[in-house]
């Protein structure tokens, strides 16, 4: 089981801007490191799974540096930027590497991901990868961007050209703690965050999450792509109906924080 390669092709792209952009995705990589707090682990190995510019990674090797921290990710343009952003830590290892086939020699205490597990699906086949690279007394910590992302867009998108919708949807959280759990895992920490972001004009938007590298793989593309056209109208239909002179033009965020050991 592979990852789609259009989401290795956006994201080395647009690896850069998602450094410098990403605010809410660096705000979920706190919140989830205040849950491995919670957990009072103290990990030799960590994994970071889909690290992409290492906000993750470099809260681990702070967060644990006694421990062989190793980050892998798809995006050989993700890598390169984290290996600048992390060669002040001694203790981090990166990889290109796709995270849904990933093996390991050695197990690990404690494997992490952020705003990385709604790309790596089917969850089933993620769960029992991770399970089987865990230590007995290991733990899975990870946020996943949910339904309700970007839902200004996607309820324009469907009232526009429904009949070009995305290929998959977001999941909900309690699709993936379903997973987790079919896969054995016992589920110690969860909760749902929500954040809004504000762009001066719907251009801005969309330039933002195209650089970003947003606009790949099949939560973005569907069997047939928006014209230039369709997506001109998307963009002005998006500055008449939600621009307010007050804050701009508005991007909503939800995410899941979880954690999870296993028994």
């Amino acid at each position: 089981m592979a990852s789609n390669r259009s989401i290795e092709r956006h994201f080395s792209r647009g690896a850069q801007a998602y450094h410098e952009l990403a605010l809410v995705q660096r705000a979920a990589a706190e919140k989830l490191a205040e849950a491995i707090d919670q957990q009072q682990l103290a990990p030799a190995r960590v994994l970071d799974l889909a690290c992409g510019t290492g906000f993750l990674t470099r809260i681990m090797a702070n967060r644990f540096p006694d421990a062989h921290v190793i980050g892998i990710d798809l995006s050989p343009g993700m890598v390169h930027v984290a290996t600048e952003f992390l060669s002040d830590c001694p203790n981090v290892e990166l990889h290109v590497d796709d995270a849904l086939q990933y093996q390991s020699p050695e197990p690990f205490d404690l494997i992490v991901s952020s705003s990385s597990l709604q790309w790596l699906r089917p969850y089933d086949h993620l769960m029992a990868n991770l399970k089987a690279m865990l230590t007995p007394d290991g733990w899975t910590c990870m946020t996943a961007m949910l339904q309700g992302t970007l839902g200004e867009l996607h309820q324009l998108r469907r009232e526009l050209f429904a009949d070009k919708l995305p290929s998959q949807s977001l999941p909900l959280a309690d699709e993936l703690l379903h997973a987790m759990t079919n896969a054995g895992f016992a589920i110690e920490h969860q909760e749902v965050h929500e954040a809004m972001e504000y762009y001066a004009t719907a251009r801005e938007f969309f330039a933002s999450i195209r650089a970003q590298g947003f606009t790949g793989g099949p939560l973005s593309q569907g069997a047939q792509p928006l014209t230039r056209g369709e997506l001109l109208t998307l963009i002005e239909t998006c500055q008449q109906r939600y621009l307010t002179d007050a804050w701009g033009v508005p991007a909503s965020y939800c995410y899941g924080v979880f954690a999870a050991r296993q028994q």
